[in-house]
């Protein structure tokens, strides 16, 4: 999604944000630190920044009776989902206040909800290179760069697949 936020010293900026939430079924405490990596069709690579104007507005537009936490505010415990019927779910917010108008297709590439990862050989015999199991999550977006408008971003079919990266 997009919202337009006041940036202290910026002025206006337009902040794509993903908006999600995290449930532990594990049945114990997980520590949760992700990483929310934005790779357009270029392959310009974007982290997630902090925009804590943002975080208020948006908890407004998506559910202003649920604790929204921004990329620092997330980092810590998650406790297990216990009740039944109910997830002891945490919600948060990946943003981003820079990006390319032109790109009509990315990915965010979510790292930290799986501890796995494989080690893939150097082509020279040298240090291997180590791969973590993450989230991607394909859109599209349909439109020019000089409207942008969230109500043309689509997720892409399939819209997600595990991946080594």
């Amino acid at each position: 999604r997009i919202k337009t936020v006041e940036v202290p010293g910026k002025g206006r900026k337009q902040v794509h944000y993903l908006y999600y939430k995290v449930t532990n079924r594990t049945g114990k405490p997980r520590i949760f630190v992700p990483e929310f990596i934005m790779v357009n069709e270029l392959g310009q690579k974007l982290v997630d920044n902090v925009v804590p104007q943002a975080v208020p507005l948006i908890q407004v537009r998506e559910d202003a009776t649920v604790p929204l936490l921004g990329a620092v505010n997330v980092m810590g415990m998650i406790p297990p989902s216990t009740k039944p019927d109910v997830d002891d779910s945490v919600f948060g917010v990946a943003t981003w206040d820079k990006w390319d108008p032109k790109s009509d297709r990315f990915s965010i590439y979510v790292r930290g909800l799986s501890d796995g990862y494989k080690e893939v050989p150097a082509a020279s015999g040298g240090k291997p290179t180590v791969k973590y199991k993450t989230l991607r999550i394909d859109f599209i977006r349909r439109g020019d760069e000089h409207n942008l408008n969230e109500k043309e971003i689509y997720l892409n079919d399939p819209p997600y697949e595990w991946v080594y990266w």
